[in-house]
């Protein structure tokens, strides 16, 4: 088994690339809103900054995967994308998720997809659906040691 700081490490890397890429929707109408004359090598390094965030975020998450695969049980259990509610963080993620896929339909229609507030729910979309995809995924799960909280509440009331 591999020692519990590296998989938390990985963990950690993971989470935090992936926010940095969802950052990266925020800075895309930078150019256009501070009118910044060479605005082509500002969209170069946003959209550098995108690319690694999202692959050093899904490799750090495809290490774990293998890393954790020996701790896990035999049977099938369901991915992160499919499960919802599974957690308190996963549940908190799970929500905004929802919020803000409505937040961004309202203002694509609302701004006719001009308004910066577009970019808000976006970053936040992505944001909140590769927390989803994480916070619900089995890895996470055998890291923290967290169950499902119904589980936990029963077990409690039967003490």
């Amino acid at each position: 088994m591999k020692s519990r700081s590296t998989l938390v490490r990985l963990l950690i890397i993971s989470i935090a690339s992936f926010g940095i890429m969802s950052i990266t929707f925020l800075l895309m109408p930078l150019d256009i809103m501070l009118n910044i004359i060479n605005s082509r090598l500002i969209n170069i390094i946003i959209g550098i900054i995108f690319w690694l965030g999202l692959l050093i975020g899904t490799v750090s998450q495809l290490i774990l995967s293998i890393k954790t695969k020996p701790m896990r049980k035999e049977g099938y259990r369901k991915p992160g994308l499919l499960a919802f509610f599974s957690n308190r963080l996963a549940t908190a993620f799970d929500l905004i998720m929802i919020i803000s896929l409505i937040g961004l339909a309202v203002s694509l229609i609302a701004t006719n997809m001009v308004g910066y507030s577009c970019y808000v729910f976006l970053s936040l979309t992505v944001l909140s659906f590769v927390m989803h995809c994480i916070f619900n995924g089995q890895s996470y799960k055998l890291i923290t040691g967290v169950k499902k909280e119904k589980n936990n509440e029963r077990k409690d009331e039967n003490e």
